[in-house]
């Protein structure tokens, strides 16, 4: 996932809009910055995701989509905008769901908060 010589992201991309539907959460992030932002996923609305758990009051890894069969690289080119598809993975635990982007051209890379899993109340 990260190499030794990899550095951390300078352009972060930006959710902007969230929205329920049927399959999940629709997520809007933009691009505000000046360098192209990659992703990998099964296809441009979709992205890896990471998932983080709540646990005696703190986030902790827990899984990720770690197959790579039939994922691409997918681009958000400056001052562009993609909605991505989110789905929460367990029922009986608050979690939040995270993607991977690189700086395309670079060796930045990093993992952005995409949504978070309403808790119990």
């Amino acid at each position: 996932m990260f190499d030794s010589d990899d550095l951390p992201l300078q352009n972060i991309p930006v959710v902007i809009k969230t929205v329920e539907t049927d399959e999940g959460l629709a997520i809007t992030v933009v691009n505000n910055g000046t360098t192209t932002l990659g992703y990998y996923s099964t296809g441009a609305t979709h992205i890896q995701l990471f998932q983080e758990v709540q646990e005696n009051g703190e986030w902790t890894q827990s899984n990720w989509e770690w197959c790579g069969y039939g994922k691409s690289d997918y681009e958000l080119a400056p001052s562009s905008q993609v909605n991505l598809f989110v789905e929460f993975w367990s029922p009986d635990r608050q979690e939040r769901m995270l993607g991977m982007f690189t700086e395309k051209g670079t060796k930045r890379k990093g993992m952005v908060l995409l949504a978070v899993e309403p808790g119990p109340g």
